[in-house]
């Protein structure tokens, strides 16, 4: 069974790629009966296993929540910090670089 097509307001609730930023296309796959959303940028496919439209754009949006993983990099920092307090040898310095690259990915600290 070929998914329906979207309506424009759920063609407007597709958030943009995860990989590049850019608008994506909806294809509905008849060959399985799944839904598909292409990327016009990078060509990232996604296969959503769903019959109905809503269900695929549910699943497409999904994102990692930015302030559940600034939450963990804290942690992580702080774990670093006092890892170094209590050293006199700081062999961490790659951590603590990874840390701020993926901070700086995030958007920094608000």
């Amino acid at each position: 069974m070929t998914p329906a097509p979207l309506r424009p307001e759920e063609i407007e609730a597709l958030l943009p790629c995860p990989f590049c930023g850019n608008k994506p296309a909806w294809i509905p796959d008849d060959s399985y009966g799944d839904c598909q959303v292409l990327c016009q940028g990078c060509d990232f496919c996604f296969t959503a296993p769903a019959s109905r439209p809503e269900e695929a754009v549910a699943l497409w949006n999904r994102r990692p929540e930015v302030e559940s993983l600034r939450a963990l990099l804290g942690r992580a920092d702080a774990v670093l910090q006092g890892y170094r307090a209590q050293h006199s040898y700081k062999p961490l310095h790659p951590v603590h670089d990874l840390l701020t690259d993926i901070d700086a990915a995030l958007g920094g600290t608000p």
